[in-house]
């Protein structure tokens, strides 16, 4: 059955106004080009330090006795990394850090990333060593199978041990007495961070060990956050203070001091600003209205404060989302009549029609 003949034409559908040339690839290229200019100036102006990445050999070589004892902990489960609970445990291990009453995200979703320090940090970057003769192995697994009171009897003499050690260049003196396998196990991450394997290990895929490449930093931003007992040891310092000599805290005091090489001054009071990074400039500037919250008030000192900014951020941004239902602020655009500035052509055209006698349509 035939549909017929269209009941339009094209004419009715184009264009009947007024018209002129426009250059599409002048107008691309002069944009791109004006946007260049300004965002390369800015660069220059307020740009970031693009340093060297942190690494676990810089850690053992700068602050041995800081990089061991943190180790100890993830060991035997007692860093912020281990107790941290959600997303890294669950809350039956180590309970709700972040809640409101009843309202807590965390225990909601619970457990999303498993991270279990032993086998991850240690234990796991461990095996890809070279140990001929298995005794790394055997120790690995001689701790894992002790049972409570061994391995915490073995803990306290470990952290004796390294409090007593000195690591005079770079030599491991720590007396092994009385600590088990921790002595074996230590002294294997302790070689291994030194030598640089452990970098390229730890962020190995954990998976797979087919896969050659990973780019998954988790294990090894926590690690290093593990530091000075995640930041909260009595040889880290406050502004101002100086670097203790052994190294101690060493992943935190560094920022605190701001005189390693990697920061050059950049986070400093208000040169590094609320969102500015290193090695990308401007930042992550969207995330303005987030880190905003975390500059005063319960943001800054609260035990919740990363629900509280999240909360916060999605309150202030209820209007912007239910702009076309509020009254007067709805209206704004065509107050201020900005659209007349945007469509400046338009309207000069139109008045040009209209006052040749036309009515502004044509």
């Amino acid at each position: 059955m035939s549909r017929g003949p269209a009941s339009w034409k094209s004419s009715d559908v184009a264009w009947q106004g007024g018209k002129r040339p426009y250059d599409l690839l002048r107008e691309v290229l002069t944009s791109g080009v004006i946007v260049a200019v300004v965002v390369i100036a800015l660069a220059l102006v307020f740009a970031s330090p693009d340093p060297r990445p942190v690494t676990f050999r810089e850690w053992a070589e700068q602050g041995p006795g800081d990089f061991v004892a943190t180790t100890l902990s993830e060991v035997n489960g007692t860093s912020t990394s281990a107790t941290y609970g959600p997303p890294y445990q669950t809350t039956a291990q180590n309970g709700s850090t972040q809640g409101f009453g009843p309202l807590s995200p965390e225990r909601l979703l619970g457990e999303r990333i498993p991270v279990d320090t032993f086998e991850d940090f240690v234990a796991r970057p461990l095996r890809t060593m070279p140990d001929p003769d298995g005794t790394v192995a055997d120790a690995l697994d001689r701790w894992r199978t002790a049972s409570t009171s061994d391995q915490q009897a073995w803990s306290t003499a470990a952290t004796a041990a390294i409090t007593a050690a000195t690591f005079a260049n770079g030599a491991w003196d720590v007396d092994p007495s009385g600590t088990g396998p921790l002595g074996t196990i230590l002294e294997a991450q302790y070689a291994y961070a030194r030598a640089g394997g452990l970098d390229d290990a730890i962020v190995a895929n954990p998976k797979s060990r087919a896969l050659w490449y990973s780019n998954d930093q988790t294990f090894a931003l926590l690690y290093l956050g593990d530091s000075g007992q995640g930041g909260g040891a009595t040889d880290c310092i406050s502004p101002g203070e100086t670097l203790p000599a052994d190294g101690g805290c060493w992943y935190y005091n560094q920022s605190v001091a701001n005189v390693a090489p990697r920061f050059s001054g950049y986070l400093s009071g208000g040169t590094w600003g609320v969102i500015n990074e290193v090695g990308n400039w401007p930042g992550a500037w969207w995330l303005f209205p987030y880190s905003f919250w975390y500059q005063w008030g319960y943001g800054a000192t609260g035990a919740s404060g990363d629900l509280y900014a999240m909360l916060m951020t999605g309150l202030i941004s209820l209007p912007f989302l239910f702009l076309p239902w509020i009254p007067g602020l709805r209206d704004l655009p065509r107050l201020l009549g900005l659209y007349k500035i945007m469509w400046g052509d338009y309207y000069r055209l139109v008045r040009h029609e209209r006052a040749a006698g036309g009515d502004g349509t044509s």
